[in-house]
């Protein structure tokens, strides 16, 4: 078996140099060199069938065997093949299941707190100052923006009481101007 090759095809070659290329070969090469020169031929025909068929039975044995060889191969290419798709596959379920896991990541961490502050945004912007600000603990830039949207809330409650405080004093002092007025009027 030289070069590797399989021990069953290497056993075939072997016995087919020996029954082909040895024997059959040396009496057919005597035989054609006698027809050639016009002699009779020193093999008789029994003895032509008796060492022909078994000769060339051995070149099909050596393709049967090489056959055999070949269909192991492609079985146990085959089968690394269908191994390696399974890797793979695995591989790439295993990576779907991380995207999917990656994307609900990214809507519970970003996403969803992202709506709450924009709802907070609009629900202020409509001047409903009791909205709540979600997120406000949080570590990271969310959590930021939720502190600058509360500050916001807050300087807006500053000037809304501001605002009913410049009111109330301007309605007082309405008031104390018709009572001032009214007083003068009395006297």
């Amino acid at each position: 078996a030289r070069g590797g090759a399989d021990p069953r095809l290497a056993e075939k070659v072997a016995r087919t140099r020996e029954t082909y290329f040895t024997r059959f070969r040396a009496r057919a090469d005597e035989a054609i060199a006698a027809l050639s020169q016009g002699q009779a031929s020193p093999v008789a025909t029994q003895e032509w069938f008796d060492i022909s068929n078994p000769a060339l039975a051995s070149i099909m044995h050596v393709k049967d065997a090489s056959v055999l060889v070949d269909q192991a191969l492609a079985e146990a290419a085959m089968g690394q093949a269908v191994m390696r798709l399974g890797r793979d596959g695995a591989i790439f379920l295993l990576a779907v299941v991380l995207l999917a896991a990656s994307f609900h990541l990214t809507q519970e961490r970003l996403k969803k707190p992202i709506d709450r502050i924009c709802a907070t945004l609009s629900a202020l912007a409509r001047g409903e100052l009791d909205a709540e600000v979600h997120d406000r603990d949080r570590r990271d830039e969310i959590g930021a923006i939720a502190g600058s949207v509360q500050r916001f809330k807050e300087a807006l409650l500053a000037q809304s009481a501001m605002e009913a405080r410049m009111q109330n004093q301007a309605h007082q002092a309405e008031a104390d101007k018709r009572a001032a007025i009214a007083s003068l009027g009395e006297t």
